[in-house]
Formats: structure tokens, C-alpha cells, sequence
């Protein structure tokens, strides 16, 4: 994905380049640090009535397995969860 708007870019920067109006090129340095990655920080709320999964899609969400037993959860959870993908 980066390497294609890494290819727009770069033809804007040349003399005679086909750049689009209104667009400008991105500047090397942000090239370089959105080549390596973006990493997205998220604040996920899941609600929903009794006994529709809500605990099971967030022990997913964290990379557990499902759970095949129900277990009523009566409080609030918070959970920092550490995604191992890049965008």
C-alpha cells in the first residue's frame, strides 16, 4: 500500500510530473517513517443486552480462544491489548 503512494508521490516531484491539482508531495522524511509502519491506538466499547457474547468477542479480541461455557460477567473491562500487525 505504502509503495503505491509512494510511487504517486514521487511523480509529482519531478519536472513535468503528472501531479494532480490540489495535491502536494509527501516529504521524504514521512515517506521513511510510514514506510516502516503505522501503529493505531483504539478505544473499543462493545455493548449489547445479556447473553449475546460480549466477554467471548473481547477474549477473541485478545487472542484467546472462545469460550464455550457461559460465565455471566457483571463488571466493566478494561484491557490494554497488544495487536501484532502493522497497517
Amino acid at each position: 500500500m505504502f509503495s503505491a503512494l509512494k510511487r504517486l508521490t514521487s511523480k509529482g516531484d519531478a519536472p513535468g510530473g503528472s501531479a494532480r491539482p490540489g495535491h502536494q508531495a509527501m516529504a521524504h522524511s514521512l515517506q521513511k517513517k510510514f514506510s516502516r509502519g503505522v501503529q493505531y491506538n483504539m478505544k473499543i466499547i462493545i455493548k449489547g443486552d445479556q447473553n449475546v457474547g460480549k466477554t467471548c468477542l473481547f477474549h477473541r479480541l485478545q487472542g484467546h480462544s472462545f469460550m464455550e461455557d457461559y460465565i455471566p460477567t457483571e463488571e466493566i473491562q478494561v484491557e490494554l491489548i497488544e495487536h501484532g500487525s502493522e497497517v
